[in-house]
């Protein structure tokens, strides 16, 4: 399937077919493909492919499944909805009219971080505890004999992270299953905590490659809905 759209890309670029487009009306394939056509670069079909599997297989569902169930945790907190949706206001103003928010623009929004941060911790652990797409994290192997706490595990054995678990765990969180975006305020709740404890994305030199993205995607899409006046 990728291969088939990839050449059809191809053609598209050698027919001129995008030649008048400005970039941001072009696909990502596309864009791609012009990037691999410079000078001094070379994108191989392969790498192409593998580009592909990680924005359509696993940059698709899984962000798009997360904004539902944002959307869903908004719906059942009217108060940190009204808290959004008047930082969206104040920032974007109030005009009966869509706006795509600028990049200096979502540096402002506070709030929207600690809702999208509080949600992923709310909805890994609790709503899609019966469907999420990753309940651990990505295995890894050991290289040595180590002791974890009281717990030996000996070399090569493979260990995942639980996140649900690491995510709801009662010496970390205080009341974990409910939607408190405040937790993740500069003075709030995570600022006392040692290590790890709010992992939806993986961390160190292995976490997810789309993290920035996913992000990104999520706090236009938030803002722009929340922005939206309700029609009757």
């Amino acid at each position: 399937m990728f291969d088939r759209l990839i050449e059809k890309k191809r053609e598209e670029l050698q027919n001129g077919i995008c030649s008048n487009k400005p970039d941001n009306e072009k696909d990502l394939v596309t864009l791609m493909l012009e990037a691999g056509m410079q000078e001094d670069v070379s994108i191989t079909n392969e790498e192409l492919r593998h580009n592909m599997a990680v924005l359509f297989l696993a940059g698709h569902d899984s962000t798009s499944n997360t904004l539902s169930f944002c959307l869903y945790h908004l719906a059942k907190n009217k108060r940190a909805q009204q808290k959004l949706r008047e930082e969206i206001i104040n920032i974007l103003g109030d005009d009966d009219i869509d706006i795509v928010p600028s990049l200096e623009e979502l540096k402002q929004m506070k709030y929207i971080n600690m809702v999208i941060k509080e949600k992923s911790l709310t909805h890994i652990n609790q709503t899609l505890r019966l469907n999420t797409p990753l309940d651990l994290l990505t295995p890894r192997k050991t290289v040595e004999d180590i002791f974890l706490a009281d717990t030996f595990i000996p070399k090569d054995t493979n260990i995942a992270v639980d996140v649900g678990a690491l995510h709801r765990d009662l010496r970390n969180w205080k009341d974990p299953d409910e939607f408190i975006p405040e937790r993740f305020e500069d003075d709030g709740e995570q600022k006392d905590h040692e290590g790890l404890t709010w992992a939806p994305f993986s961390n160190g030199t292995r976490q997810c490659i789309g993290m920035n993205f996913s992000l990104m995607e999520q706090r236009l899409v938030l803002t722009m809905l929340c922005n939206e006046k309700v029609r009757g």
